[in-house]
């Protein structure tokens, strides 16, 4: 069996280890520190490349004129469509047709 000063050695041994990291072992303050501000700094430099050239590459695209957009024969042909339709339904219900 155990003697008292061999269990007393062992609780020491295991209650000492409980307490966690000694401050040698533990947090640098000085050295936490610049590390967490160095990886901010890189996350913000790389942000604002990414940034940059995505900016960049954006305003090199030519954007579509709007007279491309526009056809206009499409939209003539769009608008005698509706009126066509627009002045059968008239017919058929009795309304006056409206001009335009």
């Amino acid at each position: 069996m155990f003697k008292k000063h061999e269990l007393l050695k062992i609780t020491k041994q295991i209650f000492r280890h409980s307490r966690g990291l000694t401050g040698k072992e533990g947090f640098n303050p000085n050295r936490d520190y610049l590390v967490g501000l160095s990886i901010a700094l890189l996350i913000i430099f790389v942000s604002a490349v990414y940034a940059t050239q995505l900016f960049l590459n954006l305003s090199r695209e030519k954007s579509p004129s709007v007279n491309s957009l526009y056809n206009h024969q499409v939209i003539n042909r769009a608008v005698d469509l509706y009126t066509t339709r627009s002045n059968a339904f008239n017919d058929l219900t009795g309304q006056v047709h409206s001009s335009q």
